[in-house]
């Protein structure tokens, strides 16, 4: 019996995800998620803009190695979404628009 949830929430974290596990662990995440949600399921995200995942590189060289390394821009997650994983017609997901500042 597997678990599944109605909504699932990723505000202002995958930047972390993504700074630490590189494109890999990103996509793994969402791959996990789209497994978890529910027929009719409501997923929101909030990706950081690209400028924010620089801001941490510039603070830490581990984040800087790792930000070097990717490839799946904030931009391009709504076609990953829909196009890599074909997220299924009976989900529906948000993608809310984050501040300029992070």
């Amino acid at each position: 019996l597997r678990k599944t949830y109605d909504v699932i929430l990723l505000l202002s974290t995958s930047k972390w995800v993504h700074l630490q596990n590189g494109d890999q662990g990103l996509k793994e995440l969402f791959t996990q998620i789209r497994y978890w949600l529910r027929p009719n399921g409501i997923f929101i995200l909030e990706p950081q803009p690209w400028k924010a995942y620089k801001k941490v590189a510039d603070a830490s060289e581990e984040a800087e190695a790792t930000w070097r390394t990717i490839r799946l821009r904030p931009s391009q997650f709504l076609e990953f979404l829909t196009q890599e994983l074909k997220f299924h017609p009976e989900h529906r997901w948000v993608h809310v628009s984050h501040a300029l500042e992070s």
